[in-house]
């Protein structure tokens, strides 16, 4: 996650006056926190590998991955969300992946769905309105 955005923030507009640009801040960002989540995988796989035949180690990888299943889909909706933003543009991907992550921590209708809407108007107010942002309407749509 961490080397996609720091690929994203290329496309950041650069300023003559800032010779790092607006993509300065999210690029150190997305090393320290690539550096950090790599050290973790490599602490957790070293104590959990060393000395263990390799059958034991995807059983008990197999046993982890069934107890964090919404944890592993949920980072797996959070990777594609920049795609989406992308495709079907920022509005309706936020709206997407609100819902998304909501049905998979099992949320019943009526609260997914007004959480939703809400979180939805709340990003698009907080960005387009008063930031004045101008949000990526996506390729589906152009």
């Amino acid at each position: 996650m961490s080397a996609l955005f720091f690929v994203l923030a290329g496309r950041f507009p650069s300023l003559a006056a800032d010779p790092g640009g607006l993509a300065l801040f999210p690029r150190i960002v997305a090393v320290f926190t690539g550096l950090a989540s790599a050290a973790f995988v490599i602490q957790v796989i070293r104590r959990r590998t060393v000395g263990r035949p390799l059958e034991v180690t995807l059983r008990a990888a197999g046993a982890w991955f069934a107890q964090r299943r919404v944890e592993v889909v949920s980072f797996a909706v959070v990777g594609l969300l920049p795609f989406a933003i992308q495709w079907i543009g920022f509005t309706a991907a936020i709206g997407v992946f609100t819902v998304l992550l909501l049905v998979i921590s099992r949320v019943r209708l009526f609260p997914l769905a007004l959480t939703a809407v809400l979180t939805t108007a709340g990003v698009y107010v907080a960005y387009a309105i008063v930031l004045g942002a101008v949000l990526p309407a996506g390729q589906l749509w152009d």
